[in-house]
């Protein structure tokens, strides 16, 4: 009877749906059914407000809880400050927040009065409202839904009282919990601690008391003996600290010596050091002139071998002119003395080497065509000789098979065979391929636009086991009639694996299949119906088929909890546990698989495709089986015309060919029989044929092979010659750079001899070594170098630089007349009498430095001072200090002393604090006794007054916390009997809203049909 409700159900929707595609929608609405939804939302409305008075009752619980809470603190607050004897005005202020506090208590119990007014209120208007939905129900004669309109009226009032009674016990639990909650508030644990409190204080009070009483007793004894000793005391402690301060001050004076010295030490050492820079800077001025007095001899000594050889120099110096212009040379084409060849020089070697390079590169083609030549004809043999090795293989092949078919002679068992491979692939494959030809043609020209559905996986007999991905649908096809993915059928019974296993898989399924929406329909029902054990989406289990993934989770997307005895598990799910077969069998679960996703679907027009080609489309009639007298075809093969197909996708021809199709595959079984006929009849013939075959392709591939070897020679000969032409060319190349690098890339054409700067040019970077700046007689330029031995360093002029320094040299000469040179000797011969002059003024002045700084060296060894001091070969000095301080700005060995006194001093200091602290508490003793004498024996009365009273209340202090201890221990059991009571009415107050949730739900059904 369950089943034929939920069909009903769905046949019912059907129904509605389909009216809905092939009728017009009527839009108007009846009075009785717009009464009976105002009616619904009215009650919605008033359930709204229920649970909105049972948010503000809470709330209003939760402020009491919090204004009962604050009362108790302050509450704690007097009590602290009463036990720790806070003065008056504290006290008033604690009792001033108390009432305060008391008032916000009442307030808020005022408040939580009002908001259960308002849940009641609240709970009658729904009362009112349920009446008038039933009162509109009756009227529109729904006596179904207004059977469940009472059952959901009762069932939600058996849910309120119910949630009263939790209210009124949480409100309870509330108000005993402000004693043991663990906050800030007067809790018991917190009074147990403060009334223990009061009774440690009063046993600490009674032995303070007794304390001072004894003293006091003691002292009253013979008070003014013990002020006398205090002023012996203190007269003595000031001696010490007068002493202490003589002590100190000598201290400081040592650390303050200390750091005199080293002041002492930087001055010496500072004038020493003057006095050696103008030591040095002397130094350094004879040291300039003698420099500048040797460069004038040096020019001096020119200008006068210029002056005895001046016409012998002149013609020396012309010559090395035209030397260094020879040795450049000229091409051919330039216009220069015919004393010379057309071409001669560095210039003319230059243009020589260059026709040599252009005359190789000229022939480079030539050579690179007779390579090029070679191994086009070595490359055509070989392809010729491949295509020979296939034929002689052939050959081969063909006589061992002819031999061997002549020496067995069973060449009736070889026809019979052929034939009976004929007719079986006749009768069996070939029969399938035109049988299913047929078929899908004839399914095709009936529905072109339809397809054929079949269960891709089948009925798993081996579903269970672990390695298997596929769900066990028992071969079922999903609905491909609709836009759905998805196609799910209920699982009826279940079987074990193997006896005793304990793992179930599906043994039959329920008729019926339900796509996505169909299923949510019967979701719900199934959730609505009483007679089973499923309530809610949880229990509606989807299991899922997909390879590698067969998940199963309930139909809102969770996983399923398991119980652990499956299979794999749900998210690959391959079998399950007992305890869940048996649920699913009691119906307390619903266990829906998917059929469809396993599914293959085919079109008509893609199976006639593919059919065809596997059939084929050429049946070869008209393909001879022999091409002479004694030889026949090839077999077929996939990939000749026609003769082929694509084994993964045979409906698409224009795929790779990898099989052969039906037809090509029965001409090639015709062939083997026209082959064995053959064979038959002329068998000493064939061997022959071999025979003759094999020694003709023998000869030609021996043939094949002699010529190989002769053009792989013709190659390496020709690769040779290339090879030897281009090293021709490269050492023509190097003998051409190597000639450009003696010329220089720079003529110096644009370099003026007669500009004074514009120096000798030189190769050698430490030319000018030695001389002060702005004194140098050379310069040393990039362009003016070469590599003369190939060293890859510099160690010439170039032939440019050479001519320039020459014409330069020659230049300089002819500049200047006999009478020239001799003013310019007198002017330097001037220069080095005044050089000499100065030099004589400055001995002196370094004579009288260096005397001071030696003389200063006592001074330094008696200050302490550590150095060392040299004086090099030209005569400057160089003072170096060895004992500096590494980690501040003093000399080491005074910075170890004066850490060390400061030592001494601050041990004397802390000495003296605290002699001074000793005589500052002996003052203050004295004074306290000098205050307080008179009052003494007052005092002692006084304390034996408060010992009394202190001892008094210790006692009611003890009695205190036992009677709270017992107080807490009340408290804390009935607390426990109130959190019990609360959770057994949540659980009732549930069960409750579910029965009244299935009744509404019944109801809005009932409504809706």
């Amino acid at each position: 009877m369950k089943h034929l409700k939920k069909l009903s159900v769905v046949l019912m929707i059907t129904t509605l749906f389909s009216a809905s595609f092939t009728s017009c929608i009527d839009t108007e609405v009846s009075p009785v059914v717009e009464a009976i939804y105002e009616a619904q939302a009215d009650l919605i409305a008033a359930q709204t407000a229920v649970q909105n008075a049972e948010a503000a009752l809470r709330n209003a619980q939760a402020n009491a809880a919090q204004a009962q809470a604050d009362y108790t603190a302050a509450q704690t607050a007097q009590v602290e400050a009463i036990t720790a004897g806070i003065e008056a005005d504290n006290a008033h202020q604690a009792a001033l927040r108390e009432q305060e506090l008391r008032l916000l208590v009442a307030q808020t119990d005022l408040e939580v009065n009002e908001a259960q007014n308002a849940l009641a209120i609240a709970e009658e208007e729904f009362k009112l409202q349920m009446a008038a939905l039933v009162a509109e129900l009756e009227e529109a004669g729904v006596q179904l839904a207004i059977e469940y309109a009472y059952k959901y009226r009762n069932a939600m009032y058996a849910a309120n009282n119910i949630l009263s009674d939790k209210l009124d016990a949480e409100e309870e639990l509330a108000d005993a919990q402000l004693m043991l909650v663990d906050a800030e508030d007067m809790t018991y644990e917190y009074h147990l601690a403060q009334l223990q409190n009061e009774v440690t204080m009063y046993e600490a009070e009674i032995a303070y008391i007794t304390n001072w009483l004894a003293l006091l007793n003691e002292d009253a004894a013979d008070p003014l003996a013990v002020m006398e000793t205090l002023k012996v005391q203190i007269a003595d402690l000031e001696a010490q600290e007068d002493a202490m301060d003589i002590l100190m001050q000598e201290q400081w004076n040592k650390v303050m010596a200390l750091y005199d010295q080293d002041d002492n030490r930087d001055d010496a050492l500072s004038r020493a050091m003057d006095a050696l820079n103008d030591h040095n800077n002397a130094v350094n001025g004879k040291i300039s002139r003698e420099t500048q007095i040797a460069n004038a001899q040096s020019q001096i000594a020119a200008y006068q071998a210029a002056m005895v050889n001046y016409e012998a120099t002149k013609t020396a110096l012309n010559d090395a002119v035209q030397a260094a212009l020879d040795r450049i040379g000229a091409e051919e084409a330039d216009n220069h003395p015919s004393n010379h060849a057309p071409g001669y020089g560095l210039l003319g070697d230059i243009e020589t080497k260059q026709a040599e390079i252009d005359a190789l590169n000229a022939d480079t083609p030539t050579f690179n065509a007779a390579v090029t030549d070679a191994q086009n004809a070595l490359s055509a043999h070989q392809t010729a000789l491949d295509g020979l090795v296939a034929t002689y293989n052939a050959a081969v092949t063909a006589l061992a098979i002819a031999q061997n078919t002549f020496d067995t002679g069973n060449y009736d068992a070889l026809l019979t065979s052929a034939q009976t491979a004929l007719t079986t692939f006749q009768a069996g494959a070939y029969q399938d391929a035109v049988d299913n030809y047929n078929a899908a043609k004839t399914a095709f020209e009936a529905d072109p636009s339809g397809s054929t559905d079949t269960d891709t996986d089948g009925n798993h007999s081996n579903f269970y086991t672990a390695s298997y991905n596929s769900t066990f649908d028992l071969g079922e096809i999903g609905i491909h009639t609709d836009l759905a993915g998805d196609t799910y059928m209920r699982v009826a019974t279940w079987k074990e694996t193997t006896l005793g296993s304990g793992k179930y898989i599906p043994a039959t399924l329920y008729p019926t299949k339900y796509n996505t929406a169909d299923l949510a329909v019967e979701a719900a029902a199934l959730i609505a119906d009483a007679g089973n054990g499923i309530g809610a989406n949880a229990d509606i289990w989807l299991w899922e088929d997909n390879v590698g993934d067969m998940d199963i989770d309930d139909i809102d997307g969770n996983e399923v909890t398991l119980d652990g005895l499956e299979v794999g598990s749900n998210t690959d799910l391959h079998a399950l546990g007992a305890n869940d077969a048996i649920d699913a069998d009691a119906e307390n679960i619903a266990v829906f698989i998917n059929v469809e996703s396993d599914d293959d679907s085919i079109s008509h027009e893609v199976a006639l495709n593919a059919a065809t080609n596997m059939l084929g489309q050429d049946d070869f009639s008209d393909r001879d089986f022999m091409t002479g007298p004694a030889t026949f075809e090839i077999p077929l093969v996939p990939g000749d015309t026609s003769a082929g197909y694509n084994a993964a996708t045979p409906e698409n021809d224009a795929a790779a060919h990898d099989t052969l199709t039906a037809r090509a595959e029965l001409w090639n079984l015709q062939l083997a029989v026209e082959i064995a006929q053959f064979n038959k009849d002329n068998a000493a013939v064939l061997l022959q044929a071999a025979i003759d075959l094999f020694n003709e392709q023998k000869a030609l591939y021996d043939d094949g092979l002699a010529t190989q070897a002769t053009l792989a020679a013709a190659v390496a000969t020709a690769q040779s010659a290339l090879n030897a032409h281009l090293a021709l060319i490269a050492t023509a190349t190097n003998e051409k750079n190597a000639l450009l690098a003696e010329l220089g890339s720079d003529d110096y054409s644009t370099r003026d001899t007669s500009i004074a700067s514009n120096l000798e040019l030189s190769w050698d970077d430490h030319a000018n070594d030695g001389l002060p700046v702005g004194s140098e007689i050379y310069d040393i330029l990039a362009s003016a170098k070469w590599d003369s031995d190939g060293d890859t360093n510099a160690d010439s002029l170039t032939a440019y630089a050479e001519l320039w320094n020459a014409q330069n040299a020659y230049d300089d000469h002819t500049n200047y007349s006999l009478a020239q040179y001799q003013s310019m000797i007198d002017g330097a011969q001037a220069n080095i009498d005044l050089w000499n002059a100065e030099i004589a003024n400055i001995i002196p002045i370094i004579d009288a430095k260096y005397a001071v700084v030696t003389g200063l060296f006592p001074t330094l060894d008696n200050l302490g001072v550590e150095y060392t001091f040299e004086v090099d070969a030209a005569g400057l000095g160089t003072l170096v200090v060895i004992n500096f301080g590494e980690l501040s700005s003093l000399y080491s060995d005074l910075h170890a002393a004066i850490i060390a006194e400061w030592q001494v001093y601050w041990d004397l200091e802390l000495q003296d604090e605290m002699i001074h602290d000793e005589q500052d508490y002996l003052e203050d003793l004295l004074d306290e006794y000098e205050d307080q004498y008179e009052n003494l024996f007052d005092d002692i009365a006084d304390f034996e007054d408060d010992l009394a009273t202190a001892q008094d209340d210790l006692e009611e202090a003890k009695a205190a916390l036992a009677l709270a201890t017992n107080d807490k221990n009340a408290a804390e059991a009935y607390i426990t009997y109130l959190e019990a009571k609360i959770a057994n009415l949540e659980v009732r107050h549930a069960n409750a809203l579910a029965i009244a949730a299935q009744y509404k739900a019944l109801m809005d059904a009932a409504l809706a049909s």
